[in-house]
């Protein structure tokens, strides 16, 4: 596919220089070819460049990941990872997770499960009372479609 894309650009790019150079536009001004060529190239050439940096960027971020304050590379992680017990890091996994390693990072994963549990529970309340709401409304519905019936039999014209 990255192939067919740059193909496509290359093809386009001598498509368009052909054009400038041999005044192949007859209907353009004078200086229009070319300025065409141009802005397709500044723009063309933006961007890839962007492209190719969020690319390289992206993969300097997977080969390292970080602990703490230091930079540990992948093979240190399989050796960090073969020291707390898992045999391999898998390809493809997110290699963040270690074992915390100093007092402060167990007081913060300490207060992080603590957070979790809160919000644990928070979540319970919000959903018994959308059940809640879910069942008055149920009932509302039912209620609301019972007089609606009554209404029609009775013959008489329901304002809408």
């Amino acid at each position: 596919m990255k192939v067919s894309i740059y193909a496509f650009l290359l093809g386009l790019s001598i498509y368009q220089g052909f054009i400038w150079t041999r005044g192949l536009d007859t209907g353009a001004g004078l200086h229009d070819s070319r300025d065409v060529f141009i802005t397709f190239m500044v723009g063309s050439g933006a961007c890839l460049l962007y492209y190719f940096m969020t690319f390289r960027l992206k993969s300097v971020q997977d080969d390292t990941m970080y602990d703490g304050e230091e930079k540990i590379g992948v093979s240190d992680a399989v050796h960090l990872n073969t020291l707390t017990g898992s045999a391999q890091v898998p390809f493809g996994t997110d290699h963040t997770q270690n074992v915390p390693q100093t007092l402060h990072q167990e007081l913060e994963s300490q207060d992080l499960v603590a957070a979790l549990e809160v919000a644990a529970q928070a979540h319970l309340k919000c959903a018994e009372a959308d059940q809640k709401v879910a069942s008055l409304y149920s009932v509302a519905n039912q209620v609301g479609s019972n007089r609606n019936n009554e209404t029609t039999q009775a013959g008489d014209v329901i304002p809408g």
